[in-house]
């Protein structure tokens, strides 16, 4: 059974985690969610239980414990939904289908729209 984990200390470490939750049955795995740009946990993951059983008794036991003046929210988690994603979603800066109209850095402005912005035109002020 897959647990969702909130409200975790940002300097724990998996093994921390693995720790709590042994106390209570099999830990098959520990994920702590960390930011892509510096590295750091986030403050949420996932535990991974094989025992059912022994799954809810460690989120019973463990949701609302405080640790480190922070309260334990722990819940199951639910699985991903299969939902449909947005076109705005994708990586690609042009969606597929559509004529690359637009720069690799978004939307081409007409060469009369960059001279105005430079004399000074075109912010709502006339001279």
């Amino acid at each position: 059974m897959d647990i969702f984990v909130k409200s975790l200390p940002f300097k724990y470490k998996p093994e921390q985690v693995e720790a709590l939750f042994s106390a209570y049955g099999v830990v098959e795995s520990v994920q702590i969610i960390k930011d892509r740009a510096t590295g750091q946990s986030k403050g949420f993951g996932f535990v991974q239980m094989p025992n059912e059983l022994e799954a809810l008794s460690a989120i019973i036991a463990l949701n609302g414990a405080e640790i480190e003046g922070l309260k334990l929210v722990v819940e199951a988690s639910e699985p991903k939904k299969n939902a449909p994603r947005s076109p705005f979603a994708s990586k690609s800066k042009t969606p597929k289908g559509l004529p690359s109209k637009f720069g690799k850095g978004g939307v081409d402005l007409p060469a009369s729209a960059a001279r105005k912005s430079r004399k000074g035109h075109g912010r709502g002020t006339k001279y």
